[in-house]
C-alpha cells in the first residue's frame, strides 16, 4: 500500500514540475526569440544611393547647399521603410531644407530658418555606408539586441560630434522603456568608438 502512495507521490512531483518548467519556458520564448539571422533592412536603400537623389534637388535648391545630417529608422513588425531624412542647409539664405527619400521618390517636408550657423558635413569623410554600419551594429550586440522582444525600434543619424569628426550614430529604443542603447562608429573607417556594455536585457 505504501509503495503505491509513494508511486503516486513522486508522479505528482513529476507532474508539477513538468507544468513549472512548462510555464518558465514560455516565459524564456516570450522574452527571447532567439537571434534574428540578419540585420534588418534600414532605409529602404543605402543612404548614399539616397544622398545623390537629395543632392541633385539640393543643386537646384541653393546653389551653396550642403548636408547637415541624415538619419533613418526601422520600427519593429513595420514592413514599409522610413526612407532617409536629408537636412540641407544654406548659408547664403540661413534656412534649412528637410527632404526625404523614400523609394527613390524626393519629397520636401519643410524648410525653416536656421536659428544658427550649421556644420555641414565633411562628404571626402564619409567612407562607410549604412548598410556596413549596420552589419557593424549587427557584430557588437546589435544581434542580440534586435532579436529581444523589448526592442521597438533602430535608428540611424549620420553627423559630427561635439569634436566635429563624422560618425555614424545606431541608436536602439525599447517599449515601455525611454531606456536607448547607442552604438558609435566614425563613418571614415567604420572603427567602433562606443557601445552599450552589459546591458542586462
Amino acid at each position: 500500500m505504501m509503495s503505491r502512495q509513494r508511486r503516486l507521490l513522486a508522479w505528482l512531483l513529476l507532474s508539477l514540475c513538468a507544468v513549472a518548467l512548462g510555464i518558465a519556458g514560455g516565459a524564456a520564448l516570450v522574452r527571447w526569440r532567439g537571434p534574428a539571422q540578419r540585420p534588418p533592412d534600414v532605409g529602404g536603400m543605402g543612404a548614399k544611393e539616397a544622398f545623390v537623389i537629395a543632392r541633385v534637388w539640393a543643386q537646384t535648391w541653393q546653389s551653396d547647399a550642403e548636408l547637415v545630417n541624415c538619419t533613418t529608422s526601422r520600427r519593429r513588425g513595420v514592413t514599409v521603410n522610413d526612407g532617409w531624412t536629408f537636412q540641407i542647409y544654406s548659408a547664403q539664405r540661413q534656412t534649412i531644407a528637410m527632404v526625404r527619400v523614400q523609394d527613390k521618390e524626393l519629397s520636401v517636408l519643410r524648410e525653416s530658418p536656421a536659428l544658427f550657423s550649421q556644420s555641414p558635413l565633411p562628404l571626402d569623410s564619409w567612407q562607410v555606408d549604412s548598410d556596413d554600419a549596420i552589419a557593424t551594429w549587427w557584430s557588437h550586440g546589435g544581434q542580440q539586441v534586435w532579436a529581444h522582444a523589448a526592442t521597438e525600434a533602430l535608428h540611424l543619424r549620420l553627423g559630427l560630434t561635439a569634436q566635429e569628426r563624422l560618425v555614424w550614430q545606431i541608436t536602439v529604443s525599447y517599449a515601455q522603456s525611454s531606456a536607448l542603447d547607442l552604438w558609435e562608429m566614425a563613418a571614415d573607417s567604420g572603427e567602433v568608438l562606443s557601445y552599450p556594455a552589459g546591458r542586462e536585457l
